[in-house]
């Protein structure tokens, strides 16, 4: 029978919360309180492939003393417009290339010095003022100069060079704000869980999610400075003997997975890594030589102590659709739990 006290730390665990103690209710009650004090939201990513991006139903209108922000993060290192019209180089826009910042003010094509793809949530706003205009990235300007397209522009399109069919962004878009130069502002979270449309938080304008399937939005939770996504890991806890596939040093049994150092070999499963993801591996027995798992293009550094050991790490190689780990011959193991979750790291 399912005691209160075992509900409750269900429902903690179902909010993304931590459970403490399972047998002291007022513990439960005060993980209940921290578990739905987190702040969650969904993020989008856009995949080029698909031809993703958003519409405005009512065209932007760039004019002068007007401004405009957004988050974004990526790791690619091709040639991506998040917005922008007229083609380059007389064109005006802003996206990236080489991983760096990339300007078109009418005249001249810019390209930035800082890397800027590495996966974490940086915020871009710039404005045109007085003629002169100015990109900052996370509050550092990095560009700055008059604007030699001619004003006004308008633009329909967030995430590809507008009515382009190359160019588009690659990786996450949000919390974008549009402000024209009377100070009315547009905001759009760009969050929907399910919906291809969303309204502005003010009104008076919407956005259309083009070639963005659900699949593409991941729920988030906000915890010390990173959002983190929800457990990718089908059978983490390794409470069934499924879902991994197995070289032949490895088992799974009573709840573990269980390397007997009769050779070396491998466990791993289906699992589309994110750009940046965070490994959580609990270790409840490990000998010496100890485990490891792949970024993509290496090993890791040996985990070697029992208890739970977390990482972040840079997905090398996003063709490579498995999460694996690897003990040595002669290495014996025994893994409680693992977790792979999307991290974005807040810059």
């Amino acid at each position: 029978m399912r005691t209160q006290n075992k509900i409750l730390a269900e429902i903690v665990v179902a909010k993304g919360g931590t459970v403490t103690d399972p047998q002291n209710r007022n513990s439960l009650l005060q993980d209940w309180l921290s578990a739905i004090s987190y702040v969650r939201r969904y993020f989008v990513t856009l995949d080029p492939v698909l031809n993703s991006y958003y519409s405005l139903s009512t065209p932007t209108t760039y004019t002068n003393n007007s401004s405009d922000s957004f988050d974004f993060s990526f790791i690619s290192t091709g040639t991506m417009i998040v917005l922008g019209a007229g083609s380059s180089p007389e064109g005006f826009f802003i996206g990236f290339e080489g991983g760096k910042l990339l300007v078109g003010n009418g005249v001249n094509r810019v390209v930035d010095s800082l890397l800027v793809n590495d996966g974490k949530l940086h915020t871009l706003y710039w404005s045109i003022s007085s003629g002169i205009f100015s990109v900052n990235i996370d509050g550092l300007t990095r560009y700055s100069a008059t604007l030699s397209a001619t004003l006004p522009k308008t633009i329909n399109d967030f995430g590809r060079q507008d009515g382009s069919s190359s160019f588009y962004f690659e990786g996450i878009l949000s919390n974008k704000k549009f402000t024209d130069s009377s100070g009315n502002t547009f905001t759009f979270a760009l969050n929907q869980e399910t919906s291809n449309t969303e309204t502005a938080a003010e009104g008076g304008n919407s956005v259309t999610y083009v070639g963005i399937p659900t699949t593409n939005r991941g729920e988030f939770t906000f915890v010390d400075g990173s959002w983190v996504g929800n457990d990718l890991a089908v059978n983490g806890d390794f409470d069934t003997d499924s879902n991994w596939t197995k070289n032949s040093n490895w088992s799974i049994f009573n709840g573990n997975a269980v390397s007997d150092g009769s050779s070396s070999g491998l466990i791993y499963q289906n699992l589309s890594r994110p750009p940046v993801y965070q490994v959580s591996v609990s270790v409840s027995s490990v000998s010496a030589g100890g485990i490891q798992f792949y970024d993509g293009a290496a090993y890791s550094t040996s985990i070697s102590v029992t208890g739970v050991s977390v990482f972040n790490v840079l997905n090398e190689n996003s063709s490579y659709g498995f999460f694996t780990l690897r003990t040595n011959n002669g290495v014996s193991a025994e893994i409680d739990n693992v977790s792979v979750k999307q991290i974005l790291e807040v810059a």
